[in-house]
């Protein structure tokens, strides 16, 4: 074998090893090392409930923000103490109509967003809707989404108890929609069940998801609000949580550890809900790749600012490179199955310890399968066959998956690089979660 053909072998492999490594470290230090077994403490509600003020940004959401609106005014949390803002653009007609019924029906505030030199979007008009707000604890939902009923008072709990900022689990109901609704949903559940959770426990960055997150309304102040310039608000946010010099902390640890309440004591505290928020993913390929695309995209865009000015802290730089470089890292795991296979079966003669690390890489892509497998069968609402017939087909064809987030990977690259230009590209929502 040539030096070089070596070398260009030695740090492929090296790379997808890392990678591998940085994404299997935190399930394993949370769900082998060092998982807690204790009861978690027992939060007391207070008496005096805090104010929430809800941002709904909708565009061409006329089929779903009434049954959004309806589920928020049917939780168990007292209603005086809910502020609802619903912020519209005004190209958009339909749902500023809608907007405007709910309104009056409701007695909540509709806010129409003022045009900018800031690009079209969530982000801009979030901004917009955080002048408005008057809550003590500011919250994002999105037009589609139907909410737990007991989502508010679990927030107000554990504000209460500490936190800075909290994110709910969402869940992609519609599954029954195609084969990229049954990936999303085991995707969702893996990600809110599994993998935050040990995210959260090894002190690594939370992503945020676009909804169902709420935060002190001082600590948005204090971070400036969202970055408008990112289409996907909510992965630059989480990450700034993290980079601001007040890293996301594990609040079990701080209540039990003197020693540890000084080291968070001048950090934002985060939390992961257990109230489960239902959504809607997109019913076409074309739906799902536009909305691929954009979260990358996202990526992307962090990844490029963090470059321009990275954070001081070494584990801060490690975190936002690592989460923030993935769409350009989406070809490894597809092109180290062939690769593999090539050097397995071709007879090349290769240092005994790449062998080593070749199996540790087949055998994270097994493992990925497999955890999206069970993922799924894991879900709600399926008869025990259907979810295990269903698991069985998610697990078979996650690395088909892979080819179609290759493919929104590439997109995202060439929006990011080669057009530039800062758009939203829209989701459709046609409210097929709501039919049960």
């Amino acid at each position: 074998m040539s030096s070089l053909l070596f070398i260009i072998m030695l740090a492929y492999t090296l790379v997808w090893f890392s990678i591998n490594i940085y994404n299997i470290f935190p399930l394993i230090n949370y769900y082998i090392v060092g998982r807690r077994k204790e009861d978690k403490p027992d939060y007391v509600l207070p008496k005096d409930l805090p104010s929430i003020s809800i941002l709904i940004p909708a565009y061409r959401e006329e089929l779903v923000l009434g049954n959004c609106i309806s589920r928020i005014f049917e939780s168990d949390y007292p209603t005086e103490l809910l502020d609802v803002i619903i912020l519209t653009e005004r190209d958009d007609q339909g749902t500023m109509a809608i907007a405007h019924e709910l309104s009056k029906k409701y007695g909540i505030k509709h806010v129409q967003v003022e045009e900018s030199i800031e690009p079209k979007g969530k982000p801009r008009a979030l901004n917009f809707g955080l002048r408005h707000v008057r809550g003590d604890i500011v919250g994002v939902i999105d037009a589609e989404d139907i909410i737990a009923k007991e989502l508010f008072r679990e927030v107000a709990l554990m504000m209460s108890s500490g936190y800075d900022a909290v994110q709910g689990v969402l869940d992609m109901v519609n599954d029954r929609d195609g084969y990229m609704n049954m990936h999303l949903r085991a995707e969702y559940r893996y990600w809110y069940h599994t993998y935050l959770p040990a995210l959260q426990y090894s002190n690594f960055p939370i992503p945020l998801g676009g909804t169902t997150n709420f935060f002190r309304r001082s600590v948005l102040k204090d971070l400036e609000g969202w970055d408008p310039y990112n289409v996907t608000e909510d992965f630059e946010l989480g990450l700034r949580l993290y980079n601001e010099h007040k890293r996301v902390g594990n609040i079990y640890d701080m209540l039990k550890d003197r020693r540890a309440q000084s080291i968070f004591r001048n950090n934002y505290k985060f939390s992961l809900l257990e109230s489960v928020t239902q959504e809607e993913s997109p019913t076409t390929m074309s739906g799902w790749l536009r909305q691929r695309t954009r979260w990358q995209r996202g990526k992307i865009q962090t990844f490029r600012k963090i470059a321009k000015k990275p954070p001081q802290a070494a584990t801060s730089k490690l975190h936002s490179i690592m989460m923030s470089l993935i769409p350009h890292l989406g070809p490894i795991n597809l092109t180290g199955i062939a690769y593999s296979l090539y050097i397995f079966f071709s007879g090349i003669s290769i240092p005994v310890y790449l062998y080593y690390i070749f199996g540790f890489n087949m055998s994270m892509i097994a493992f990925y399968c497999v955890a999206n497998a069970y993922s799924y069968f894991n879900v709600v609402g399926r008869t025990r066959n259907r979810r295990f017939l269903g698991a069985i087909f998610i697990g078979i064809t996650t690395p088909v998956y892979w080819v179609m987030q290759w493919m929104a990977d590439v997109r995202a690259i060439k929006h990011e690089y080669i057009g530039s230009k800062v758009f939203w590209e829209k989701t459709d929502h046609s409210g097929v979660h709501m039919k049960g």
